[in-house]
C-alpha cells in the first residue's frame, strides 16, 4: 500500500526528464556564461597587463628610485585606506542583483548613492592619514595622496555599475573598460614622460584614466537601466548590516596586503617602497585571476542548491590550485628578467621578493574560492576573524623581518600569514558551510609538475640562449607555460593508462587461462 502510495506521489517519468532537460540547459547556459565572462575577464587581464608593464617601465625609467618610490607611498595610502568607503557594498550589490534581477535599477540607485557619500568622507580622511603616517614626510608625498584621494569616489562610481554586468555574468563589460583605461594611462604617460620627471605629474595622469573608466562604466549600464543615486537612510541602513562584515573583512585583508608596504615606508624609506612595488606590480594581474573566475561563478553558486554548490566548490578548488602552482613556477623562473624587462637595474631588488611572493599567492588563490563561496551563501561573516587575526599576525611579523632582513622579510612575513590564513579559512567554511572536500588530493598533479617545471628551468635555462631581456622574458614564459602543461597532462593521464591496462587484463584473462587449458 505505501508503495502504490509513493507510486502516486512521484511525478511522471515524462515530466521528470522534462525538467531534467530544463536544468540541463540552464546549467548548460550558466557554463557557458561563465566561461565566456571568465575568458573575457582573463584576456582583459592579459592585454591590460601588457599595457600596464609599458606604463610600469616608463615610469620606473622616467622617475628613477627616489621619484617612483613618492608615487607608490602615495599610491600604497590611497588605496590601503580607500575600502573604509566600501565596507562590502560593492559585493553586496552583485550579488542581491543576481538574486532579485527586476529590481536591479533600485539596488544600483541606492548603492550608488551610498558609495558616493561614503567616497566624498573618506576622502579628507584619507589625506589625513597621509601626515599622520608622514609627519616629517616630503609636501611631495601629501600633494599625490590628496590628488590621488580623489580618484576614491571615480572608484566607487565604476565599480557600482559594473556589479551589474557582473551579476549577469557579462564581466567582458569590466574588461573592456579596464583596457580602455590602461590605453589612456599608458598613452599619456608616453606624453608626460617626455617633458615631465615627477610623481605629480604621473598621479595627474592616473586621475584622468579613473575618470574615463567611470564615465564609461555609467554609460554601458546606463544603456540597460535608468542610473539614479538615491540618499534613503532607511535603505542605506539595510545594505550596511548587509555588507558590513564583508567590508571589514575586505579592509582587513587589504590593510593585511598593503602592511608591508607600510611598514617599509616607515622603516625603510619610500625609495624602499618603489623597488618592493614593482614586485607587486608584476604579480598583480597573475592575483586578479582567481578573482574573475570565483566573481563570475557567484551568480551560479547564489542560485545553486547545496550539492550542486559543494560539486562546484570542488572543480573550482581544483582548476584554481592548477593556475596558483603555474603561476607560483613562472614567478621563480621569470623574477630577474621580468623585473629588468619592466624596469631598470636599479630595481634588482625586487626580484627576490617577487619570488617569495609568486608563493605567498598559491594560498590567496585558494582562499578566493572559499570566500567567495561562502559569500554566494551569505556565510562569510565568521571570516572577520581570520581576517583580523591574519592582519595582527602579518603587521607583528613585519615589523620583525623588515629591519633585519628588509624586502625579502616582508615577503616572508607574507607566505607565513598566507598559510596560517588559509588554515583558519578551511576551518570555518567547513564549519559554516558544511562543505567539505579534500584539500591535498586535487594540488598533488600541480605541485608535482611545478617542481618538475623549476627543477628543468634550473638545469636547462633557454634565457641562456638570447642576451636581450625583452627575448629573455619571453623564453622563460614559453619554456615554463610547456614544461607545466606536459608535466600535468602526463601526471594526470598516467593513472588513467593504469587503470585502462588493467581493466584489459582483467577482461583478457578468462581468454589466456582457457588457452592455456586448452
Amino acid at each position: 500500500m505505501s508503495d502504490a502510495r509513493e507510486d502516486a506521489d512521484r511525478p511522471p517519468a515524462a515530466h521528470i526528464s522534462g525538467r531534467r532537460r530544463v536544468m540541463t540547459r540552464t546549467l548548460g547556459g550558466d557554463r557557458r556564461r561563465v566561461a565566456v565572462s571568465t575568458v573575457s575577464q582573463v584576456v582583459g587581464q592579459l592585454v591590460s597587463a601588457g599595457l600596464a608593464v609599458i606604463t610600469l617601465r616608463i615610469l620606473t625609467r622616467t622617475l628613477g628610485v627616489a621619484q617612483y618610490g613618492v608615487y607608490a607611498t602615495a599610491f600604497a595610502v590611497v588605496t590601503t585606506f580607500a575600502l573604509i568607503a566600501d565596507i562590502g557594498v560593492t559585493a553586496i550589490t552583485g550579488r542581491e542583483i543576481a538574486k532579485n534581477p527586476d529590481r536591479a535599477e533600485e539596488i544600483i540607485g541606492d548603492n550608488m548613492g551610498l558609495r558616493i557619500a561614503m567616497c566624498v568622507a573618506a576622502w579628507p580622511v584619507v589625506v589625513g592619514v597621509s601626515f599622520i603616517l608622514y609627519p616629517h614626510g616630503s609636501l611631495l608625498v601629501h600633494e599625490c595622496v590628496a590628488i590621488l584621494a580623489a580618484t576614491i569616489p571615480l572608484n566607487g562610481i565604476q565599480w557600482v555599475a559594473l556589479a551589474y554586468f557582473a551579476a549577469r555574468v557579462h564581466s567582458e563589460v569590466a574588461a573592456m573598460i579596464g583596457t580602455g583605461q590602461q590605453v589612456i594611462m599608458l598613452g599619456l604617460s608616453a606624453v608626460v614622460a617626455v617633458h615631465e620627471h615627477s610623481a605629480l605629474a604621473f598621479v595627474l595622469v592616473y586621475l584622468i584614466a579613473n575618470a574615463f573608466a567611470a564615465a564609461a562604466a555609467v554609460t554601458a549600464c546606463s544603456r540597460f537601466i535608468r542610473i539614479r543615486p538615491r540618499a534613503d537612510w532607511t535603505r542605506w541602513r539595510a545594505i550596511l548590516r548587509m555588507s558590513v562584515s564583508l567590508g571589514i573583512i575586505q579592509i582587513i585583508n587589504l590593510l593585511y596586503l598593503r602592511a608591508d608596504s607600510l611598514v617599509i615606508s616607515t622603516i625603510l624609506g619610500s625609495a624602499a617602497v618603489g623597488v618592493y612595488t614593482v614586485a607587486y606590480s608584476l604579480l598583480q594581474p597573475a592575483l586578479s585571476v582567481p578573482t574573475f573566475f570565483m566573481a563570475a561563478l557567484m551568480p551560479s553558486m547564489t542560485r545553486a542548491d547545496p550539492a550542486a554548490l559543494s560539486a562546484m566548490v570542488r572543480r573550482a578548488y581544483r582548476y584554481v590550485a592548477t593556475a596558483a602552482m603555474l603561476m607560483a613556477a613562472g614567478g621563480y623562473a621569470v623574477r630577474v628578467d621580468a623585473v629588468t624587462t619592466v624596469s631598470s637595474s636599479e630595481f634588482l631588488g625586487a626580484a627576490t621578493p617577487f619570488a617569495i611572493l609568486a608563493g605567498a599567492a598559491i594560498f590567496s588563490y585558494l582562499n578566493n574560492v572559499m570566500g567567495y563561496a561562502a559569500t554566494a551563501i551569505d556565510k562569510q561573516h565568521r571570516f572577520v576573524r581570520v581576517s583580523i587575526a591574519a592582519f595582527v599576525l602579518n603587521v607583528a611579523l613585519n615589523l620583525a623581518l623588515v629591519p633585519a632582513f628588509g624586502l625579502n622579510g616582508a615577503a616572508s612575513a607574507t607566505v607565513a600569514t598566507e598559510v596560517i590564513s588559509f588554515c583558519g579559512i578551511v576551518y570555518v567554511f567547513r564549519a559554516d558551510t558544511g562543505i567539505r572536500f579534500d584539500l591535498v588530493r586535487p594540488v598533488i598533479e600541480p605541485v608535482v609538475a611545478a617542481l618538475v617545471t623549476v627543477a628543468v628551468v634550473i638545469v636547462l635555462p633557454l634565457r641562456e640562449t638570447v642576451d636581450n631581456a625583452l627575448l629573455r622574458l619571453i623564453l622563460d614564459i614559453v619554456e615554463v607555460v610547456v614544461l607545466y602543461s606536459v608535466a600535468f597532462a602526463a601526471l594526470v593521464a598516467a593513472p588513467r593508462l593504469v587503470r585502462r591496462g588493467h581493466d584489459d587484463g582483467e577482461r583478457d584473462l578468462p581468454a589466456r587461462r582457457e588457452s592455456l587449458s586448452g
